[in-house]
This record gives C-alpha cells, sequence and structure tokens, in this order.
C-alpha cells in the first residue's frame, strides 16, 4: 500500500510570516510503514522554523495510503480530531474489505448519522476490546468514531 504518514498540522507559540514545516515523519522509528502492528504506535517528527524561539503547542496526525489493485484503487486514511476518528475507504467494485475500527461502542461507527451496522450491504462482525469489525462492500465511506 503506497503512503504512509500523510502529515501533521501544528499549533505553534510565536506569531510569525516563517514557514515552519514538519519534517522526518516517522511511526515506530520507520519512515513510510506498512503494515504497523502496535496496540499503541509510537509517531515521530521534527519541526523546523526560521523564528527563534518557536515552539508547538499541538498537533494532528493524518495518516493514509492507497493502492492500485486488478479491480481498482484500495484507499485508507484517518485523522482524530475532537475525540472523533475520522475514517475514509474505497472498496472496489466487486469486492470486499474487513473494516476494524476502534470505537466506544457497536453503534459508535456511523456513516453520516446512521450507525455503519445499519448501512445496506454492510454486515457487523462483532465488537470486542474496543474494537468494531464489518464486512464492507464495494464503494466509498466517510466514517466518524466515537472514541470511548
Amino acid at each position: 500500500m503506497a503512503g504512509g504518514l500523510g502529515g501533521a498540522d501544528t499549533a505553534w507559540a510565536a506569531p510569525g510570516t516563517d514557514r515552519s514545516e514538519v519534517t522526518g515523519l516517522t511511526v515506530e522509528h520507520r519512515t513510510d510503514p506498512l503494515g504497523v502492528d502496535a496496540e499503541r504506535p509510537r509517531f515521530g517528527w521534527r519541526t523546523d522554523s526560521a523564528v527563534r524561539g518557536r515552539r508547538q503547542l499541538g498537533y494532528r496526525i493524518r495518516v493514509a495510503g492507497s493502492h492500485l489493485s486488478p479491480y481498482g484503487e484500495i484507499v485508507s486514511a484517518w485523522t482524530v480530531r475532537d475525540g472523533t476518528l475520522h475514517y475514509r475507504a474505497a472498496v472496489p467494485a466487486n469486492t470486499t474489505a474487513t473494516l476494524r475500527i476502534p470505537a466506544a461502542g457497536p453503534d459508535a461507527v456511523r456513516e453520516g448519522r446512521t450507525p455503519l451496522s445499519r448501512v445496506s450491504g454492510v454486515e457487523f462482525a462483532g465488537f470486542a476490546d474496543g474494537t468494531a469489525n464489518y464486512r464492507l462492500p464495494s464503494g466509498r465511506y466517510e466514517l466518524t468514531a466515537a472514541q470511548g
């Protein structure tokens, strides 16, 4: 799957017009990692600024990847904002996907206002240890998952 870390947004303490940037993005000490199998992955980055004394106050991590399969493009991307996971997926025509997504409960995963388990064609496969499991038919999905 191509991709890896999609980027990081930062909040800065010192005002200014310089071009501050985030560089050296890693997960588990690897750049562009594939198949990270860590319950609580470690993210790393450097911040570069021409303004003396500038420091980072906050961050938001976005992760994205895609793969061009023989059936079409597979997309998986997420970010967390205000305690809610925002997840975007594309499942190619004539295929299905298994989705395992952390959530506060089975009905916490939604497409719009609808619980994902009630979306036509989606099969709810269970909830255990803070993770909801689904089988997704082909299509594009914009999901949210409230975190516990």
